[in-house]
């Protein structure tokens, strides 16, 4: 991986189904702008603006790249930790 700001959104959100993600489709558009296009009303609840992704592609990043990859491990193993358990 890049720079965090080469990063798309569905590579940070580690997205199950980036497929059908507006965001996908356009993606030299940033995502919260797309969500807003595309009826979504989670930019009405501020969701967006406290996104991980919207945190570490600011102009002025509030994230750095070691504590993106630290979020993206601890995700990557709850992840996987989910996956095992309903397996059982």
């Amino acid at each position: 991986m890049g720079s965090q700001s080469d990063w798309f959104c569905w590579e940070i959100m580690l997205c199950k189904n980036p497929e059908n993600c507006p965001a996908k489709k356009n993606p030299e558009k940033p995502c919260w702008e797309t969500a807003s296009e595309h009826g979504s009303d989670m930019h009405l609840l501020n969701v967006c603006r406290d996104c991980i992704v919207r945190l570490v592609k600011e102009r002025n990043p509030l994230v750095s790249n070691r504590e993106l990859f630290e979020i993206m491990k601890i995700r990557t193993e709850r992840s996987v930790a989910i996956k095992l358990f309903e397996n059982l």
